[in-house]
């Protein structure tokens, strides 16, 4: 069978993780000097985006999508 025979959706989905921590380089300065590196926010922090594309025939296509702080399902069946 097929998935329009079904009624059924196909679903692509991804999803990607960021972390905001600055990455480590070398630098240099006057001799005396420290040279400071100057980084907004919180370096901590972990950045995650979650994302479905779902198509059934004869109908618009729709995207489902969850960003935020990582947490454990967080982009589950039951949200959507």
């Amino acid at each position: 069978m097929t998935a329009a025979a079904l009624g059924a959706f196909i679903v692509f989905e991804d999803e990607a993780g960021f972390s905001m921590t600055p990455s480590r380089a070398r630098t240099w300065g006057r001799r005396g000097h420290a040279p400071v590196v100057r980084v907004r926010g919180r370096s901590w922090r972990r950045w995650s985006i979650a994302a479905m594309c779902c198509y059934r025939p004869g109908e618009v296509s729709r995207l489902v999508h969850r960003s935020g702080t990582i947490l454990p399902n967080s982009l589950c069946g039951t949200d959507h």
